[in-house]
């Protein structure tokens, strides 16, 4: 998929969930088991898009490793039943970058799940703080 996706793309917000910093675990939304965008017991692979900085996550490496524009970052591992999604230090290390210093998420702070149709096709979702949803640009 090319890096330019269409700058008019609707933005489906899927849901947010608190974030706990001590455990680096967020809730994801049922849907995106659902629909196979996260599997228990599975990793889930993250990536950054350069030319916006969004974090983006999916249980198929290739959709991250693959996407022009998207550099692979790190994994992390879905435990048994849950869905609770660790987010890797890396991917918070880089939104305390966004912001230019200090921490980004904290303990508590929503993080929310989004999806477009160019990113849902290839099997990825967007993930942000909550707190950015008003700069939000498919």
């Amino acid at each position: 998929m090319p890096d330019d996706e269409p700058e008019t793309e609707d933005i489906d917000r899927l849901g947010a969930a608190a974030f706990d910093r001590q455990s680096r675990n967020v809730p994801a939304p049922q849907w995106a088991f659902n629909q196979g965008f996260l599997a228990h017991s599975a990793e889930a692979f993250w990536g950054i898009r350069t030319r916006d900085d969004a974090v983006l996550v999916s249980q198929d490496y290739d959709a991250i490793a693959d996407r022009a524009g998207v550099r692979y970052v790190s994994s992390s591992e879905i435990g048994t039943d849950v869905r609770e999604l660790p987010i890797p230090d890396a991917i918070l290390d880089h939104w305390d970058e966004v912001i230019g210093g200090g921490t980004a998420v904290a303990g508590g702070d929503d993080i929310l799940f989004v999806s477009t149709d160019s990113l849902a096709a290839d099997g990825l979702l967007w993930v942000l703080p909550a707190d950015w949803a008003d700069e939000l640009s498919g």
